[in-house]
Order: structure tokens, then sequence, then C-alpha cells
């Protein structure tokens, strides 16, 4: 009978698997460090295009990552094969270009009508697939197209608007007069970091019902999308009742003179991006601020000293905190990051609340109170997670303040 020792047979075993790695990766066809990517447009794009007009349309397929470029070509429907990428995480952008069906008088005889983007992850030695969901779209440079590509919007699904160059709105007629009107599913994109901004005095975007919905980027876009209030007077984008705004990485909010960044009595996600600069990032009026990344920083609420609520302001309503940042925020009275009223909610389950100051106006007594976070008379749950960033965070009053009636925290 033949023996064989235990440390015989466990260098035998490490050998069989280095030799199995060995002959998977000579006769794998993407190689050990590469791999290669399928992206498939499918049936959502062919409802776009009409019958027969199949030709007439060239689709773009980018891939934008940790390893580089990558763009094909093609025309009609169907899929595009990517063969030796770096592994990583890629934004995929699909742009479908054909004719000007004729309706689009502010825009020229090729056009963009179709578009579709979402994040691929590339796994070595594998072949990766994704599928590209596209939807009907318009490539703008100047608010004469902007308000067409918005008008003949007409797919529930809703509609990407891709903006390619910085755009400056017109005033309206008076400070509450809103600028853009969404009263559908609306998508705006930025391939490239562009800005929109208002001349003075104006509300940029106003929704009051569903099916009202703007979404400001979306997962996978590459460029940086500006909202600039620059000296607006009121509130920078209002939405109410069962209107939704939706907010992603790469989007900044910034420049209101006198309110908000986002006035919510509808829904308001977000997702990534930055509120800044403002002076109340959020306010909430009736409405649920549900955040789940990003930050709201800098916004200074402190001219007077019954100002409160910097970062964000819950007069009636809910704020949920799932993630994300809150910092740096000043008010004139209570609650430099976070104020909630007495008719408001707060449920925190995670992100981090640091570095704020609530009485910077010293002309109101009692102001200095819950420099973070002050609720009022109203039962929260969570925790708070805050850094001291400043002195006044620990020396004139508590960062968290709690009403007598507030004990669930």
């Amino acid at each position: 009978m033949c023996f064989i020792n235990k440390k015989t047979l466990i260098v035998f075993i490490i050998l069989v698997i280095a030799m199995a790695l060995v002959l998977g990766t000579c006769f794998s066809p993407y190689g050990a460090d590469m791999g290669d990517l399928t992206v498939s447009i499918g049936n959502s794009s062919r409802a776009i295009i009409p019958p027969g007009d199949e030709h007439g349309f060239e689709h773009e397929v980018i891939l934008i990552g940790s390893g580089g470029t990558y763009n094909q070509t093609f025309t009609g429907t169907g899929t595009a094969r990517f063969t030796n990428i770096m592994p990583g995480s890629y934004s995929v952008i699909v742009r479908a270009v054909g004719d000007n069906p004729g309706t689009y008088t502010a825009f020229p005889s090729r056009m963009l009508r179709a578009y579709g983007l979402d994040i691929a992850q590339i796994r070595a030695g594998r072949a990766n697939d994704i599928y590209i969901n596209m939807l009907p779209a318009t490539e703008v440079t100047s608010e004469a197209q902007f308000r067409q590509a918005l008008l003949l919007a007409n797919d529930p699904r809703g509609e990407y608007i891709v903006i390619k160059e910085d755009i400056e709105f017109a005033s309206m007629v008076t400070p509450t007069d809103p600028i853009i009107v969404i009263d559908k599913k609306i998508t705006l994109i930025a391939e490239e970091n562009v800005t929109l901004s208002t001349q003075t005095n104006t509300v940029m975007f106003h929704s009051t019902s569903a099916p009202g919905h703007l979404e400001l980027g979306a997962p996978g876009m590459r460029g940086q999308l500006v909202l600039d209030g620059m000296n607006v007077s009121y509130s920078m984008i209002i939405f109410y009742n069962n209107a939704r705004l939706t907010m992603h990485n790469n989007v900044i909010l910034q420049g209101t003179t006198t309110h908000s960044g986002v006035e919510s009595g509808g829904l308001f996600e977000m997702f990534g991006g930055i509120i800044s600069g403002t002076v109340m990032g959020v306010y909430v009026f009736g409405g649920t601020f549900d955040m789940y990344d990003g930050v709201i920083r800098n916004n200074d609420h402190s001219l007077y000293p019954t100002n409160n609520g910097a970062g964000v302001n819950v007069v009636e309503g809910i704020f949920n905190m799932y993630g994300g940042t809150i910092s740096g925020n000043t008010a004139g009275g209570f609650g430099g990051g976070v104020y909630i009223d007495a008719d408001g909610i707060f449920k925190k389950t995670g992100g981090t609340i640091f570095g704020h100051e609530a009485g910077a106006n010293r002309n109101y007594a009692g102001s200095g109170q819950g420099h973070a976070v002050y609720v009022a008379l109203r039962p929260v749950s969570g925790s708070i997670t805050y850094r001291a960033a400043k002195a006044r965070d620990t020396t004139a009053g508590p960062n968290v303040h709690l009403d007598s009636e507030s004990t669930n925290w």
C-alpha cells in the first residue's frame, strides 16, 4: 500500500490548481487580465425608431472608465461587442442619431433622437453583458431648443434632454414666475461640464403635480451639470403635491440669495451631488426629502436672528437621512445643520452631520441651540454622527437640541 504524507498532498493540490489557471488563461478568449462586454439596446430603441426607418439611424456606443475610452458605431438596431477591455467600472452611453421628423423646427436636419446610459462592471476573463434602456432624446445648445424639446416630449416613460452648452435662461416678470414648468418626466444629462443659469430673480424649475418628475443626471453620467441661481431671490427649484425631483452624482445646485436650492412639497430623492452656496440647502414644506448620498454644505441662513435651518429646514413634512453628508452650514437662529419644526419629522439611519453653527446672529435670545440638529416638540428616531469642526460646536450650546417631547432619539 502506498502512503502520501499530508505535506506532499498539499503541494500536489497547489500544483494542479496552478496548472489549471495557466491552461485556462491560455485557452480563454479574453485572457487573464481582460474582459469582453456586449451592449444590447433591444426593443426599447426599436420602439423609438419608426418602422422601416432603422437604417436611417446611426448608433454610437461609448465606454468611458478606468481602462480608457472605447466606442463603436453601427446602423439600425442590435448590439455592440467590445473585446479585450481592461477590468473596472465603465459608463456605457448609447446615442442614436436620425433625421429630424419635421416637428423640431429649432433643430438641424440630423439630430439626436434616442439616448441611454448606465454603469457596467468589466470583470477579467469573463464575458460581460449589459442592457441599455433607450428613451427619446434631444440635444440642446440654447434656451429656444430647450423649450421646444420640453414642449414636444410626450413619452410617458420619460425623455432625455442632453445639455451640450451653457444656457442662461431669460428672466420672467416676477420672482415667483417659473422659467421652466415641468409637467412630465424629464432627465437632464451633461456629457461635458455645462451650466444652466438665470439672469436674475426667477425660479428656474417648477412643478406642482404628477406626472411632473425632473431628474438631474443619471447613473453613468460623465459630465458635470451645474444649476446656478446666481441672483435668484427665491427657491431655485420648487416641487409640490405629487411632483418629484431626483438628483444624482456630478450635479451641483448653487447660488440663491434669499431662499433654498430646493423647496420640496412633493418627493425629493438625493442620490448624490452637491447643494451649496444657497441660503437654505433644502426647504421641506409638506413633502418628503429622502437623502441617500450627496453633500449639503456651506449654506448661510444667518442674515436675521430668526433664520433657522441652513442645511435642511423642515417646516412640515418628513426628512429621511439614509446617507450623505451635511456640513459647514450656518443659521442665525436654531439648527445650523438641520432644523425640524413642530410639524416636521426627522428619521436618521445613516450619514454624517458636522461642523455647523447656530446662533450666528447674536441678537436673538436663546439662539445657538442645536448647532448640528434642532428638533422642536416632535418625536424623532435615529442617532447623530458629527465631528466638532468649529469652536461654537462645543462652547455655545448643544450640537443636538431636542425639546422636552422629543424623547425617541
